[in-house]
């Protein structure tokens, strides 16, 4: 027995000792080893007990009697009631010392009430006096909460806001503000120039189930003299000085490039048995075709975030890492979390691009252009974020560790920026992140209404105007996830959005059977048989998705910007009836980016849905879909004048 425990006790030492020095800052994993944390060094961002939610501030005297009565804002509020086990207490000195519920709130609010109800408040109050009493409970919800979250601030409805007492927006303060005159990041990307996407660069390949990425490009170009022309030709010319003026001629700053790992590897001492074809100039060269659009992107009077879209063994095993991961033990970027070789490589990769923007750019004529260097584009959802973080700290630790021999860039490895992606979690970092120094690093969150479960094509017509109008309703909530993130962890940035609220886009979620035809990728609803190609002639549609694209710019604005997904797509994709939701300049041309609202955020969301006999229909009648609705666009933008002279100019959003 004594010897059976003594054995045991041997055994847990390895986790105390992890433990104790998990809580002192000393263990690392063993993939990717940095320094020490520091418990001298702060938590990122401001703790969320120094933080506010309140009322949203489109609510007032004149609207708040109305919403009172709306099914939807009582569900809300009785919801939030079960919040903290049903309890609040109200900071203000006049309520000190009780506790309140929804079943008993102070006896203030109704005079001649013992035990008033939140129905009593609601029928005692009106106007300015109710706004502020129900402004009084919702930071009493929030502050009663011990441990504050998204939750704890129930702004996912709508009727809240979140704050953390900043006295400018992060765009003023980031590194980078002098760079874009103050304002914030207003963007697009500039994908399948770099990495091919078959939802992107339709036209350039039959894509099938053997070729499915730029790895498969890579090696039929091997063999084929034909393709590896058109590989080169495509570097040199499906982008060229008229797209950045383009760019730049309607009131953007930026641009994200996303880049990938095998056009650095050989200058970073990196080997891989994967046979990505690249430039044959060198990737210090004037005549390397990305120089060459680092240039033209510079004299444009652009920025650029360079963007390491692809990772060595693939960050999530999807066409847009260059390599769907086609073995189970590839799957979903679990290869390249647990190999040592892989993230080895992963992180001389982006040392040699810290080189590459500090150091070699500037003397090629690159200079005050780059605003940050982006370590990895969306690793999936569903690796261990503590392991990503990681990767993130050693990255850090060895890009900082460099020694700059030039100041041509603007950025020394001490200060150039470096942008994280938060892996879809934005609730978790502030945690994750603490005691560890993180000068002039930012975090990247990606918010698209395309991608989940709920965001697939209506049936009906109705159906796909009812869901239009919530999505323009939750993409000001986004916004204050963004908020929240910002806050709690690091000062983020929107690095992909767009206007599409369904995976309707052909081949958008890759090429997993082999087939090449569109509807191969749309079995259902309205991507099969709706009026997604003649939205644009439609005054109903054409002002909501106006709509929808000035909530989310605005609501992006608030922290570091935006970068739209993308600015363009290749002939064959832009003939897709979804193409105007995914190319800005597709959207541009047809109005679908309206003349800039920055109230946008400021006014209540659409509150007449669409009627309630929309139902999914597995056969929908078109007889069904035409039947008369009442439409009721309340607060909504006007479509009286949406066809206008062209006054957008590089102006827009001033």
């Amino acid at each position: 027995y004594h010897s059976v425990s003594v054995r045991a006790m041997m055994m847990l030492v390895p986790l105390f000792l992890s433990l104790v020095l998990g809580v002192m800052g000393a263990a690392v994993g063993p993939i990717n080893p940095y320094p020490p944390q520091s418990l001298n060094v702060n938590a990122p961002g401001v703790n969320s007990q120094d933080c506010t939610c309140r009322l949203a501030s489109w609510i007032n005297m004149n609207n708040i009697d109305e919403l009172k009565l709306q099914t939807k804002f009582r569900y809300w509020m009785a919801q939030s009631c079960s919040l903290d086990r049903g309890l609040f207490v109200i900071n203000d000195k006049e309520y000190q010392g009780k506790t309140f519920s929804c079943a008993d709130m102070p006896p203030q609010w109704v005079p001649g009430v013992k035990n008033p109800t939140l129905d009593d408040v609601y029928a005692a109050n009106s106007g300015e006096t109710l706004r502020e009493f129900i402004d009084l409970w919702v930071q009493a919800v929030y502050n009663t909460s011990i441990i504050k979250s998204g939750s704890t601030c129930p702004f996912t409805a709508g009727y809240v806001e979140f704050s953390c007492g900043r006295h400018s927006p992060p765009y003023m303060t980031v590194a980078w503000a002098k760079m874009l005159d103050y304002k914030p990041i207003r963007g697009v990307n500039i994908g399948g120039y770099y990495v091919l996407e078959p939802w992107i660069n339709g036209g350039f390949y039959p894509w099938n189930k053997n070729v499915r990425d730029q790895l498969g490009i890579s090696r039929v170009a091997r063999t084929n003299a034909t393709l590896l022309n058109e590989l080169y030709n495509h570097w040199d010319s499906w982008y060229n000085e008229s797209d950045w003026m383009s760019i730049k001629s309607k009131g953007l700053n930026a641009v994200r490039l996303p880049l990938a790992w095998w056009y650095f590897a050989e200058a970073a001492g990196v080997s891989g048995p994967d046979p990505y074809v690249v430039p044959k100039q060198p990737i210090t060269s004037p005549e390397n075709p990305i120089v060459k659009t680092m240039q033209q992107i510079s004299k444009a009077g652009l920025k650029v975030l360079v963007d390491l879209h692809a990772a060595p063994c693939s960050q999530n095993g999807f066409d847009n890492s260059g390599n769907i991961s086609s073995e189970t033990w590839q799957h979903w970027g679990e290869y390249w979390m647990y190999t040592k070789s892989c993230q080895d490589n992963h992180v001389a990769i982006v040392k040699y691009m810290a080189k590459w923007i500090v150091d070699i750019l500037p003397p090629l004529g690159v200079k005050n252009t780059v605003l940050g260097l982006e370590l990895v584009n969306e690793p999936w959802l569903f690796l261990d974020p503590s392991l990503i973080r990681d990767f993130y700290f050693r990255s850090i630790y060895e890009i900082r560790s460099l020694h700059s021999g030039s100041s041509m860039s603007g950025w020394t490895y001490e200060t150039l920026p470096i942008i994280i992606h938060d892996s879809f979690r934005q609730f978790i970092w502030h945690d994750l992140l603490k005691h560890y120094p993180l000068t002039n690093v930012y975090m990247d969150t990606h918010l698209y209404h395309s991608f989940n479960i709920a965001d697939v094509a209506s049936d009906t017509h109705k159906c796909a105007m009812q869901k239009q109008e919530i999505h323009q309703y939750l993409a000001c909530i986004y916004g204050e996830f963004v908020r929240f993130e910002s806050c709690n962890a690091l000062p983020t940035l929107v690095g992909e959005w767009s206007l599409a609220i369904d995976n309707c886009m052909g081949r958008l979620n890759g090429i997993p059977s082999g087939y090449n035809l569109r509807s191969d990728q749309r079995p259902f609803g309205q991507c099969k048989h709706g009026d997604i190609a003649d939205r644009h002639k439609t005054v109903w549609w054409i002002e909501h998705i106006r709509d929808f694209a000035n909530k989310q710019m605005i609501a992006f604005e608030h922290d570091l910007g935006w970068f739209f997904w993308t600015w363009k797509l290749d002939a064959f994709a832009e003939e897709d009836p979804s193409a105007y939701f995914w190319s800005f300049s597709k959207a541009w041309d047809i109005y679908f980016v309206p003349p800039f609202n920055a109230t946008a955020c400021q006014q209540p969301p659409y509150i007449k849905m669409a009627p309630p006999n929309c139902t999914e229909q597995a056969h929908p009648s078109p007889m069904a879909d035409l039947a008369p609705m009442t439409y009721v666009p309340a607060y909504a933008p006007s479509a009286k004048n949406f066809v206008v002279d062209d006054e957008r100019s590089h102006n827009f959003f001033d």
